[in-house]
């Protein structure tokens, strides 16, 4: 799949390609980048949480100290990440230029693991959003890959999650990955 036909998916189709459950985040185009995405809120998910619950969980995990969060993860290093996280908050560790890559791994790593975790406020969607964020940071601050998944993917992901509701303060992260892997 070309970049250009990834572009042109509509969000449901975007989050399908990632294996994400569109429920509880909104639905619609990126056809309007840099306003509102037109579509429409879905029902709650199987775990009760609604979009608005979604992005609000979103923004507070962003702006949540890493630790003892990402100590949680079945395979944290506590040591090394107590080590590197410092005070960071998710956000700051995503935003920091010179953030260790091991620290975004473990980012991603919690994404991933609270992503199918369906009684979390961060199931499916927010988890996700981490995930790639996580990803846009490795690649923005030089870090390479920290993924195994292909670049329709990657592309993919960053279309998806730079709209998300609650992820505002990532959108210019998404932005300068995906203008990257454009180039």
């Amino acid at each position: 799949m070309e970049a250009d036909t990834v572009e042109s998916l509509p969000l449901e189709k975007l989050a399908l390609l990632l294996d994400i459950e569109p429920s509880g985040f909104i639905s619609g185009t990126l056809e309007d980048r840099t306003g509102e995405v037109s579509g429409t809120a879905q029902p709650p998910p199987a775990g009760g949480w609604n979009a608005a619950d979604a992005a609000e969980a979103l923004r507070h995990q962003l702006s949540a100290p890493l630790l003892p969060d990402i100590a949680e993860i079945p395979s944290a290093e506590v040591k090394r990440l107590q080590a590197l996280a410092g005070g960071l908050t998710f956000l700051q560790a995503l935003t920091a230029s010179d953030q260790d890559p091991a620290l975004l791994a473990a980012i991603k790593e919690f994404g991933r693991h609270w992503r199918s975790h369906p009684s979390s406020p961060l199931a499916g969607g927010p988890a996700t959003v981490l995930y790639f964020a996580a990803i846009a940071a490795a690649q923005v601050h030089g870090h390479g890959r920290i993924t195994t998944l292909s670049d329709d993917q990657i592309l993919a992901g960053f279309l998806w999650a730079k709209v998300q509701p609650g992820g505002e303060t990532v959108q210019e992260l998404f932005e300068s990955a995906l203008a990257r892997a454009r180039k």
